[in-house]
């Protein structure tokens, strides 16, 4: 069943097929950042957040709740060990080039995940535990640990292993 205005969605899932989820009307905010898109897709999505920080009285906009993963770097969102994106202190929504993947991607930057009322970091279950340790004793190198440091709300769901 679904809510009034709702409508599903069709979401990347990372592994080269889509996800559906019913999502209200409105809070579905996309950016179409495909080939050399990366950098005016993100201005153009940092536009988005900006018009509803102002809709909403806020200085920089604040998610109710961002959802991140980990790489095996200790990466985050598209903020990769080494990246320009990591020193980035005003945009919050920003094209970051990967040399080790040879690509841009588009990423929220620190201002904008810091902002955030609630971070949640969901992790499988083959995560290395040595990293997780790193990152909750706040090693700087980790994109992950500056987030779990500095993020107003954030909690841990890591799958335990079988």
């Amino acid at each position: 069943m679904r809510a009034a205005g709702e409508r599903r969605e069709q979401f990347p899932d990372g592994e080269g097929s889509t996800v559906s989820a019913g999502i209200r009307t409105g809070f579905i905010h996309s950016a179409n950042a495909g080939g050399d898109r990366a950098g005016p897709a993100a201005k153009e999505y940092e536009g988005q957040l900006d018009a509803l920080a102002a809709k909403m009285g806020e200085k920089i906009y604040e998610h109710d709740l961002i959802l991140l993963g980990l790489g095996d770097d200790g990466h985050t969102a598209s903020l990769f060990p080494g990246t320009e994106a990591l020193a980035e202190t005003e945009r919050r929504v920003m094209a970051n080039y990967v040399p080790k993947l040879n690509s841009w991607r588009l990423t929220f930057t620190f201002p904008l995940i810091f902002a955030a009322r609630a971070i949640c970091f969901l992790i499988g279950g083959n995560k290395d535990p040595r990293l997780i340790e790193r990152i909750f004793s706040g090693d700087p190198a980790l994109p992950a640990a500056r987030v779990d440091q500095n993020a107003k709300s954030v909690t841990w769901i890591i799958e335990q292993k079988s």
